[in-house]
């Protein structure tokens, strides 16, 4: 509370920095508000399709290469 006086006067000195300033910050606001509505719509559509009928696709590969065999059947040189 010492420094508030000199918080306001730069605040009011550049009024339109002081507005962009604060568009931004509510932009921020209103974007982290709209993806934790769709974070939260996504988690209840996750939530009401049985496990049964999810498809969850893992790389089997683990880094490994193609075997010598496919590539000849792809059209890639190794």
């Amino acid at each position: 509370m010492k420094f508030l006086h000199l918080v306001w006067a730069a605040m009011t000195r550049r009024t339109g920095r002081t507005v962009l300033t604060l568009i931004a910050a509510a932009a921020a606001f209103a974007l982290f508000g709209l993806l934790q509505t769709v974070d939260a719509a996504f988690a209840a559509v996750g939530q009401s399709i049985p496990a049964a009928r999810r498809l969850v696709a893992v790389s089997s590969s683990r880094g490994q290469g193609l075997p010598l065999s496919l590539y000849g059947q792809i059209g890639m040189r190794r």
